[in-house]
């Protein structure tokens, strides 16, 4: 009995082992920065004491823009196919990185199926008296035969998916994050320059001024602009001023007031 569950454990392992090792080792192994923070200005990185936020997320593309408006950035994200892991993995990636929170999540992709052969040993033992006439002799003896056995197995794999963010301190004049138009948009707005509004950075001019996600930016005081040149004509402008701000909203175009921070 001890032996039979010896290599089921074994076999275990090595199932484990197999599809881990082939299809990912884990959140560290498949990060990917989007920024260097050992460089980047303004970015307020987890402390050696600290412990990260870890959320996990039905919606990632949303919950990403709810944590960017908030006044963080990305920092790298992480994706990868393979059986379930906990958050331990994310937690210390984050304290690696210095990612204060992390957003995940985990769904079923698929399930492995398959027989490993794995070798299994019999032992034969005899013994017993040899007589003859004048004799009596005893002997004891072994013999080891060894046969493959066709063990099954069954792997759930997941597919993952961790994007990882810090805060900014950096004081925004306007307060948006800028796309680039794509053709659909373009057919849809009847206008090829512009800037489309990502992510809305809240407590900002913008925000106060109701600019929302989806909003495509068309003219700053009068000068058309696209996502090349937005940040430089709104650095031109003085904190305070009040410019005004044509957004194309659906098929709708709207002038829009914004006093710059």
């Amino acid at each position: 009995m001890k032996s039979v569950i010896f290599v089921k454990t074994i076999l275990a392992l090595v199932v484990i082992f197999m599809f881990s090792s082939c299809a990912s080792s884990g959140y560290a192994d498949f990060y990917k920065p989007m920024i260097d923070v050992k460089t980047a200005n303004n970015i307020k990185l987890l402390n050696k004491n600290e412990e990260p936020q870890i959320h996990s997320s039905d919606n990632m593309a949303n919950d990403i823009i709810d944590v960017l408006s908030n006044h963080y950035v990305m920092i790298g994200y992480s994706s990868f196919n393979g059986i379930a892991e906990d958050e331990n993995g994310l937690r210390k990636l984050c304290k690696k990185i210095g990612a204060t929170l992390a957003l995940y999540n985990i769904k079923y992709s698929d399930t492995r199926q398959g027989a490993l052969l794995m070798p299994q040993q019999q032992t034969t033992y005899a013994f017993g008296n040899a007589l003859s006439q004048r004799n009596s002799l005893w002997y004891s003896g072994t013999s080891t035969t060894t046969s493959m056995q066709q063990i099954p197995y069954s792997v759930r794999r997941y597919d993952h998916e961790a994007a990882f963010f810090a805060p900014f301190t950096e004081k925004l004049k306007f307060g948006v994050a800028w796309g680039t138009l794509t053709n659909e948009m373009r057919q849809k707005i009847q206008k090829n320059s512009g800037a489309i509004v990502k992510v809305v950075y809240k407590s900002t001019p913008a925000f106060r001024a109701n600019i929302l996600i989806g909003d495509v930016i068309t003219k700053i005081n009068g000068i058309d602009i696209d996502e090349n040149n937005v940040e430089r004509i709104l650095d031109a402008l003085p904190s305070g001023e009040k410019i005004d701000v044509v957004v194309m909203r659906g098929t709708h175009e709207k002038s829009i007031e914004v006093v710059l921070d």
